[in-house]
């Protein structure tokens, strides 16, 4: 077993470890991912483009992002080291993993996972699916008190470019300088006590050529930026159950779902079976966030359920460049899109021209930013009750006809569970003609969920936000093959940022 020439007892490398744990407290409290995600080898779970493909969560680099010894975000300063030899069938191969494994004490992101890459050569592992249970992986921790943890990994996987699926449930994993490999082991940290040394234990079955150098690096999910998190309390804050909100400087409109507002959402009257308003009497799993709110049902063998524009020119008198949007979300029991993803309430301009119903925009006539559904698979829809959401957007530099998908893969990502209110909030910023600078963002409960920065919604000024576009909307293509309701409430569209508000939970 070599490790790179680090020793245990070195200064150097405790300081190392130190900064390293300290970068790994900062991000998961700036992502808020403390017992948020589980990373997974399944068929929604990581592979090349996505950690998270149930979600569309994608890594900001394919194939997997890491971090090194010196906390340098793929950086070649590798935790440990070991050579793998050619031809050796049953080759057991050692790591020492003791500054990871202290690294991850430090409640890194996420604890417990690691990334290989191999500097040299390509060589196969035998995965956690293998017959002989000798011949798994296995990582075995030391603890200050002697305690001896012996651990087999919840996944591993690896990620073979440019392909989309998950790999996870091959018997074998394959690590190269271009095909990652993941491995995620159920590590939990000992307040009180220390690691004091941990070994990665894999056995390889196949090697090409002349062996291999495989490198052992921390894995680093995706951040948001510090300026998402300066926002501030939000317009939301000083008030109880938004109650004031409207006199708020900035607010442009506030819809609580009581009295006979909501009838406004029945603008289209081929939704008008979808709506309805509801209480705390209602079933399928729900619960008010605040008084009623607005129930919009997917029917079986229809596609639309909510298709109602709040126009800025009827709130401001002009279309602006810049908005803020907020609404209370809450998945029902019976959320379960098997067949199909779909479309989920944000920001549009589209003019009546382009931007949606495969009218694509070309930067010139229109463009959109919807929210998003995406589809689960049957077995995961029993397993999890975990649906992801997103933006469907379809913008000038949008790369496909249809418009381009984006998961919400920061922080608490989309990945939300049914039964359960969420506030989300997105922004919009026009971009300067010429200039891919356009903003979208997305706060989840107040934490960044999503950031992009580089986009091209227009290549003329005349475009600006025209709306928000209220529209919930199955497909694609697919036809629902179930009912199936979602809640809207407390809808806000501010010049600020917005929060979410203070409701008793």
């Amino acid at each position: 077993m070599r490790a790179s020439g680090r020793q245990a007892g070195d200064v150097s490398n405790y300081l190392r470890v130190a900064r390293v744990a300290a970068i790994a407290v900062l991000g998961m409290l700036q992502a808020g991912l403390a017992g948020a995600l589980v990373l997974s080898d399944g068929p929604g779970g990581a592979s090349c483009q996505y950690f998270g493909s149930a979600g569309n969560l994608a890594w900001d680099h394919a194939g997997g992002d890491w971090v090194d010894m010196a906390g340098t975000l793929l950086g070649g300063d590798a935790f440990s080291t070991a050579e793998v030899r050619p031809r050796g069938v049953g080759q057991v191969v050692l790591w020492d993993v003791t500054a990871l494994a202290q690294a991850w004490q430090g409640s890194s992101v996420p604890a417990g996972s690691m990334l290989l890459r191999a500097v040299r050569g390509v060589v196969n592992f035998n995965s956690r699916e293998n017959a002989d249970r000798a011949s798994r992986p296995s990582l075995v921790v030391t603890w200050s008190d002697g305690q001896i943890d012996r651990l087999e990994p919840s996944a591993d996987t690896y990620f073979p470019c440019p392909s989309y699926g998950s790999f996870g449930s091959e018997v074998i994993f394959k690590v190269s300088a271009d095909w990652h490999a993941m491995l995620v082991f159920p590590f939990r940290a000992r307040p009180g006590f220390t690691v004091r040394s941990a070994a990665l234990r894999l056995v390889s079955d196949q090697q090409y050529g002349a062996g291999a150098t495989v490198e052992v690096f921390g894995l680093h999910l995706p951040q948001a930026p510090k300026a998402m998190f300066a926002m501030g309390p939000g317009l939301a804050a000083g008030t109880l159950q938004d109650r004031g909100l409207e006199d708020k400087s900035g607010v442009l409109y506030v819809q609580r779902f009581g009295g006979i507002g909501w009838l406004a959402f029945m603008s289209d009257l081929r939704t008008f079976d979808n709506l309805r308003q509801v209480d705390a009497g209602a079933a399928n799993g729900f619960r008010p966030l605040d008084g009623s709110a607005l129930a919009v049902t997917i029917k079986r063998g229809d596609r639309l359920a909510l298709n109602h524009q709040i126009r800025f020119s009827s709130l401001i008198g002009h279309d602006p460049e810049e908005a803020y949007f907020r609404y209370y979300l809450r998945l029902g029991d019976n959320w379960d899109p098997v067949v199909d993803g779909g479309k989920l309430p944000g920001f549009a301009g589209t003019y009546g021209r382009a931007g949606w119903g495969l009218r694509p925009a070309d930067g010139t006539n229109g463009w959109t930013a919807r929210g998003g559904f995406f589809s689960v698979s049957a077995a995961d829809a029993k397993a999890s009750d975990l649906r992801g959401v997103g933006t469907y957007a379809d913008v000038a530099n949008s790369p496909d006809y249809n418009g381009s998908t984006w998961g919400w893969n920061l922080g608490p990502t989309g990945l939300l569970h049914k039964n359960r209110w969420y506030s989300i909030e997105q922004r919009v910023k026009m971009n300067t003609p010429g200039k891919r600078d356009g903003v979208l963002q997305v706060w989840i409960d107040g934490k960044p969920a999503f950031s992009k920065t580089d986009i091209e919604f227009r290549t003329v000024p005349a475009l600006k936000i025209e709306s928000v576009w209220m529209n919930v909307y199955f497909g694609g293509t697919g036809i629902p093959d179930r009912d199936m309701t979602l809640y809207i409430d407390n809808l806000v569209i501010a010049r600020h940022y917005i929060g979410p508000g203070n409701f008793p939970r």
